[in-house]
Order: C-alpha cells, then sequence, then structure tokens
C-alpha cells in the first residue's frame, strides 16, 4: 500500500467514524506530518529505512488512529 493509499483510508475512515463531510474536517497535516507517513508508507527503495513492526499513533478529529507498517488503518471513533 502507498502513502496515498494510506492517507486517503485514514480521511475516509475519519469521515466515517465521525459522520462529518470532508469540508468539516481540518487538513490531515494540521495533525501529522504527512511527509513523515510517505517516508514510512511510501515506495520502498534499497536506501530507505522500512521497520515491518513499526506503528503510528495520532489523534485526528477527536479520533484514535493507528497505522501499521503493512498500510492497515484502525480508527476509534470519539467517544
Amino acid at each position: 500500500m502507498d502513502c496515498e493509499s494510506v492517507i486517503h483510508t485514514i480521511a475516509t475512515s475519519v469521515l466515517k467514524a465521525t459522520g462529518k463531510n470532508p469540508t468539516e474536517i481540518p487538513p490531515l497535516y494540521n495533525s501529522i506530518d504527512v511527509d513523515a507517513l510517505a517516508d514510512l508508507f511510501g515506495p520502498q527503495s534499497t536506501d530507505s529505512h522500512h521497520f515491518p513492526s513499526d506503528t503510528v499513533n495520532f489523534q485526528y478529529e477527536g479520533c484514535d488512529v493507528t497505522v501499521f507498517a503493512d498500510g492497515e488503518v484502525v480508527v476509534k471513533g470519539p467517544e
């Protein structure tokens, strides 16, 4: 899975969990460094450092977001 897919999955999952429209939430880059996500989940190259056991956890629009190294995204909605 590439970085764009991960970012799209995060955004759509958060929209679904919050029931909001895309225009009602701030850009993802306000909550996390999307360049860092690109480094972790972008196409692998021989000189990049990808760690298969890593996860990234952060808050976005009141949701707990976890992104796994394989590109899986888990979003727990606001309570």
